[in-house]
């Protein structure tokens, strides 16, 4: 059994002091911010901020609870248990969750779906004033990354004015798709890190910021694993997000792999780097210190009558010309909410293009993004891509549907037309033939995939059952997919 390395435990190692320190209370509590995959706080959130409800942005996740307990329109709020649900008590909690599945799933998205054959997780947090810890060690029998003990949704984080400072394993979505981002998605294991954000998104006083409305910032340096072509490259991201108008909101992304085993990893190519001047050959004869990606989503919220209707974009480019994206990526995308038989509905319509410059009439270029000459392990981490589900040189269209009776008891079902890996190539010379099982299409192949999952309260805890059915067996550089996967877990809050 292997076990992570000793300097990714050190990241949460304070944690699990501070939870001792401080003691533990069974009073019910949440973490000081809404995670990725938390669908009905999605839900509730964007309906209200498409409403004109809500002076916060939305589209960056997770998403500080701050939001809720400050935001400036609260009052004229019609659904107070909005504020009530997502704020937030003060205090501890604690949840032992069980899940089994028949095989792992690779097309997932915002709510997810299970990516281990079977995991045993543990969670301990407490919020405070100024510190939140959460501690959360899981057990994995049969990984696809030869990591059995796992601590992913481990973290350590204090407050001070209006930043959150933290380091841990937490999950990140950046922009606004349901099926999956361009840029940075839960699809992959959390990466560990260290980040700073801005806490509350309301809108700033400063005359130089007013007029960007709410706004947000977040900024992160983490560490990727040592099993790949670079070992433990570093990824730094950095994000904004602002709604000068209503309804609209605007994002800024960039991703950035640089060092790693074998690489410089000195200031000089660091700052090269993050001022863009990283397509060069260097005097020691090694290319590019960095791989970067970096992209520009909008999305626009409006009410029609009692509904609420979205249209977003999310364009990413992998090269730079002329000190702006190139080589670009796209996923367009609509959402709209209804209500009927008694529930309430989030529906959705999205398609991406992950093949470079090959979704509006542009000359293709397969192989190029999240792929790179030198990072030849990508954009992935543990063999997931950390951002499109799809991965690289496909083109999918989704049309999904969320059914929620309340917080606790829904059902979703999503159907994906699916077009994998267009250009055929097989890369297993890219990846480390060791350890990690890599969720990359082997060659070319279309196919339909049924996601259906339901979640339902017991009388103790929660159940959620998640059913995936696709026409075909997905082939992976690592083997294959079955086209039938079912999947069955428990969450108990203790």
């Amino acid at each position: 059994m292997d076990i992570m390395p000793s300097k990714h435990w050190t990241l949460v190692g304070g944690a699990v002091a501070c939870l001792i320190v401080s003691g533990y209370s069974s009073a019910p509590a949440a973490s000081p911010w809404i995670n990725p995959g938390d669908a009905y706080a999605r839900f509730k959130v964007q309906q209200a901020a498409d409403r004109g409800e809500v002076e916060a942005t939305v589209t960056t996740w997770p998403l500080s609870r701050a939001n809720a307990k400050n935001d400036t329109k609260a009052d004229g709020n019609p659904d107070q248990s909005l504020w009530t649900d997502l704020a937030g008590p003060i205090g501890g909690s604690a949840e032992v969750s069980f899940s089994g599945s028949t095989s792992p799933v690779m097309i997932r998205g915002f709510g997810g779906a299970v990516r281990e054959k079977g995991e045993l997780d543990i969670s301990l947090e407490y919020v405070g004033d100024s510190i939140a810890v959460g501690f959360s060690p899981s057990y994995v029998p049969d990984p696809t990354d030869d990591e059995n003990l796992r601590l992913d949704g481990s973290y350590l984080a204090g407050t001070f004015s209006n930043l959150t400072v933290g380091a841990g394993y937490i999950d990140r979505w950046w922009g606004p798709g349901w099926q999956s981002s361009m840029i940075l998605s839960d699809n992959a294991r959390p990466i560990p890190s260290v980040w700073l954000s801005r806490r509350n998104t309301q809108a700033s006083e400063s005359p130089w910021l007013s007029w960007l409305g709410p706004w947000h910032f977040t900024v992160f340096a983490g560490q990727l694993e040592e099993e790949r072509v670079v070992p433990e490259a570093k990824l730094i991201g950095v994000r904004v997000n602002f709604r000068p108008l209503e309804g609209l909101e605007v994002g800024l992304s960039r991703l950035m792999q640089w060092g790693g085993d074998g690489r410089p990893e000195s200031g000089s190519t660091l700052w090269e780097a993050i001022i863009g001047d990283d397509n060069t050959y260097a005097d020691d004869g090694r290319r590019d210190p960095a791989n970067q990606l970096a992209g520009i989503d909008v999305r626009y919220g409006f009410l029609v009558r009692r509904s609420t209707v979205g249209l977003y974009a999310h364009v990413v480019g992998d090269d730079e010309a002329g000190y702006l994206p190139s080589r670009k990526i796209y996923q367009f995308g609509l959402d709209w909410t209804t209500a009927f038989g008694g529930a309430e509905q989030q529906w959705f319509l999205e398609g991406v293009d992950t093949m470079t410059e090959g979704g509006l009439g542009g000359e293709p270029r397969p192989n190029y993004a999240y792929e790179h000459h030198t990072y030849k392990s990508g954009f992935r981490y543990l063999g997931r891509n950390i951002a499109s589900t799809f991965d690289s040189d496909a083109r999918a269209l989704t049309i999904g549907m969320f059914h929620f009776f309340d917080e606790a008891n829904y059902w979703n079902a999503n159907i994906t037309y699916a077009e994998l890996n267009r250009d055929g190539r097989s890369r297993p010379q890219d990846f480390p033939p060791k350890d990690v099982d890599y969720f990359v299409p082997e060659s070319s192949q279309d196919l339909v995939v049924l996601n259906l999952r339901y979640l339902k309260a017991l009388p103790i805890g929660r159940a959620e059952l998640q059913v995936v059915i696709s026409t075909d067996d997905i082939e992976l550089e690592y083997g294959e997919l079955d086209s039938l996967a079912a999947s069955l877990g428990w969450h108990l809050s203790l």
